[in-house]
């Protein structure tokens, strides 16, 4: 699938001197949540957001295994004839380029993951889900009003704010540009990882970002990525959750900058 996406870069330097930086989001998120980050990293690299198979502005499909989404991304690769890439990658988005990596080590030159392990997550997505599919489309007029719909079933008011991101007014009226019904369908695989990738290595250098405050890398799934990952390098987020680069951007950017170059 050909995914939609944005390009950031500093005319000051040459394309032949520039690095490369792919930026995945995570479940229900979008390109334009990096977009002031891809912004701040253009100053010194190349920079792709893209919209993820069933997000953003990308096209909607029932499929939607980590092996399918990371086949889009290394298509995008091919397609627009990149090298020396490095990928970061947020919650699902780091998911994906975990897999990418596994399957082409040969072409990424390293990762940077957001808070995710390769490890399989329970999940409590299926209210929240059921709530976004309930809100009635036809019926509002603004994101306000879909808002307070949606105050009862869905806090906090952040995440109430996040997720209305994805709704879009066109002229049929509003619709949700995320695929509901595929992430609802697909849950389960995308709290898990590819079982046959647990005994893959990949041996370049890994960063792992976390949040101080969020669960999402522990002791124990830091010894699972070290068996997949034996290069990983752990930074903690002080203070920060699990949307730590929405929480402290200039420190996220500023370990991606340094690591990457």
């Amino acid at each position: 699938m050909q995914l939609a996406f944005n390009q950031f870069e500093s005319p000051e330097e040459s394309n032949t001197d520039k690095k490369t930086i792919l930026i995945l989001h995570g479940l229900f998120g979008s390109k334009r949540n990096w977009q002031s980050i891809a912004r701040q990293l253009s100053e010194h690299f190349r920079v792709f957001t893209l919209d993820l198979r069933n997000h953003g502005e990308s096209k909607h499909t029932d499929a939607m295994r980590y092996e399918d989404m990371a086949d889009d991304v290394f298509q995008f690769i091919t397609d627009h004839t990149l090298e020396e890439i490095s990928v970061v990658g947020h919650s699902m988005g780091g998911k994906v380029a975990m897999h990418l990596a596994l399957e082409n080590p040969e072409r990424i030159r390293k990762l940077v993951i957001i808070d995710i392990a390769p490890v399989q997550y329970q999940h409590g997505f299926d209210d929240l889900i059921n709530s976004l599919k309930a809100l009635p489309l036809n019926q509002i007029s603004s994101r306000q009003e879909a808002d307070e719909y949606l105050k009862t079933s869905v806090q906090p008011e952040s995440l109430r704010q996040f997720l209305l991101q994805n709704l879009k007014n066109s002229e049929d009226g509003f619709r949700w540009q995320i695929n509901l019904d595929a992430i609802q369908a697909n849950i389960d695989a995308l709290m898990d990882f590819p079982d046959d990738h647990r005994n893959m290595q990949y041996q370049k250098s890994v960063l792992f970002l976390k949040g101080e405050k969020s669960d999402y890398i522990n002791h124990q799934y830091e010894r699972q990525i070290f068996k997949i990952f034996p290069n990983a390098l752990f930074i903690t987020v002080a203070g920060a959750g699990h949307w730590l680069h929405a929480e402290n951007p200039g420190f996220v950017v500023n370990e991606i900058r340094k690591f990457i170059k």
